[in-house]
């Protein structure tokens, strides 16, 4: 289906422009892409043009956004306080990451929290929550710089006649930052931390990031946790002292699970320096929670209105363990295997924290046996989740090397959600019906802009 304004705006960009300015437009955002500094290594790893959206588009993604994530947070905290073990053991938490997070106080406010569980439904198709800054394409160092690159572009070619608003990113990650830090910091010193090897082998999401980041002004540094030294109550990397630790979620947290091998790191993380995201965001972001909304809607576990949001813009969900299921156009509970089997071809099997796709097996492009063998095994485990098949959406674009010019492409559509509001997007998008829209499959990468026309 058509999505909001975009595919008007193409078409209007394409007759206002004739091929030769389009072509001209094209080449000139190719070669910013890839230039240095870097923001993609290849033409084709990001679009050609962003993805015109309307401001109430935007206003109904990112309403419905904050929504959701004060929903989870709510909702965890009430099953925490229920029965804190049973439950981060349900959503799919190791006994290592659980007796981890019984060492750390638990978060006391939604903004030391990222979270990134799954896709949501908009008002114009599946969305997804998107929090990262890692080595994978897309994150928070690369989509408001993509932004600045599309306007420069479109503003110099096609002479004030597309206004094409860009939704920063950066801005709001440094207002996070600055509500946890004290009120006597005058100037934020933070550590953004990640693994040696993603920082050194992709380097340049890091650095756009840290150069965002100081024009908000915030000093930060990224280093791998072997740099950083906890001393006399203070943070510090090479004897250069820092105010807060950030770590950008990735989902399995990796980099969380083995800090505890590092004790003065590990100190500096219990309470005694702010920490984004903290540990507890891999609760937060655990798939099977989208599960438990869908169950605790149905049995009255949570309101009228949450039911009624949950109902609205959670794929039904449920999780394979339980067992037994209620199908979202059903009022009666029935056996949750026999019905996943039975129903392959409208359900996508999900781990509770991978993410790249790793784990996710897609009902309507394997064979029954690929799906039944990969239910059992899942059954094996804690938390994973069945999901309803959702169409992604479907845009006109082009990505560099592409011939044929602007072509048809199935894409997801990422908001950021930074604490407790959310702010910009990232698109990813492949050309090829297939059962995953993600880098490591080939997708290529975008942003979405409000578009006023002049």
């Amino acid at each position: 289906m058509p999505i909001l304004s975009h595919e008007a705006w193409i078409s209007d960009l394409v007759n206002r422009s004739g091929p030769a300015a389009l072509q001209r437009m094209r080449s000139e955002i190719s070669r910013s892409i890839t230039s240095t500094p870097v923001v993609y290594v290849h033409p084709f790893q990001a679009f050609d043009f962003p993805i015109a959206i309307t401001s109430k588009t935007w206003m109904n993604w990112s309403e419905a956004a904050v929504r959701l994530l004060d929903l989870i947070y709510r909702f965890v905290n009430l099953r925490m306080a229920h029965d804190r073990t049973t439950f981060l053991r349900s959503i799919g938490l190791s006994a290592s990451q659980i007796a981890r997070l019984d060492r750390l106080p638990y978060p006391a406010s939604a903004n030391e929290l990222m979270a990134r569980p799954d896709f949501f439904l908009g008002s114009d198709g599946p969305l997804f929550l998107e929090s990262n800054v890692d080595s994978s394409l897309g994150g928070l160092g690369t989509a408001d710089a993509l932004a600045d690159i599309y306007k420069r572009a479109i503003q110099r070619h096609m002479k004030g006649v597309f206004n094409l608003a860009a939704l920063p990113v950066v801005p709001a990650l440094a207002r996070q930052m600055r509500a946890l830090s004290e009120p006597s910091v005058r100037k934020l010193r933070v550590a953004i931390v990640d693994w040696e090897d993603e920082i050194e082998e992709v380097p340049w999401p890091y650095d756009r990031l840290v150069d965002a980041l100081a024009i908000e002004g915030i000093l930060a540094r990224t280093v791998p946790p072997s740099a950083l030294s906890y001393i006399d109550a203070r943070l510090e990397i090479v004897g250069e002292q820092f105010d807060m630790v950030y770590r950008g979620l990735t989902p399995t947290d990796r980099l969380w699970s083995n800090w505890d091998s590092c004790s003065t790191l590990w100190s500096a993380i219990c309470g005694k320096l702010p920490s984004l995201s903290s540990p507890w965001s891999v609760v937060f972001s655990s798939k099977a929670i989208f599960g438990a909304l869908w169950e605790a809607s149905i049995t009255n576990e949570i309101g009228r209105d949450d039911a009624e949001f949950v109902r609205r813009h959670i794929p039904w969900t449920w999780q394979l363990d339980r067992g037994g299921c209620c199908p979202s156009n059903s009022s009666e509970f029935v056996d949750t295997y026999d019905y996943v089997i039975a129903n392959a071809q409208d359900l996508v099997l999900k781990s509770p924290s991978d993410g790249s796709c790793k784990n996710v097996t897609v009902g309507r492009f394997v064979d029954p046996s690929v799906w039944k063998n990969a239910v059992e095994a899942a059954r094996m485990e804690r938390g994973f989740v069945v999901q309803r098949y959702v169409e992604p959406t479907q845009v006109t674009n082009s990505r560099g090397g592409d011939k044929a010019g602007l072509i048809p492409f199935f894409c997801n559509f990422a908001v950021f959600v930074l604490g407790t509001c959310v702010a910009g997007t990232c698109i990813r998008g492949t050309p090829n019906v297939g059962p995953y829209i993600s880098c490591m499959y080939g997708a290529s990468e975008g942003i979405a802009m409000n578009l006023d026309v002049a």
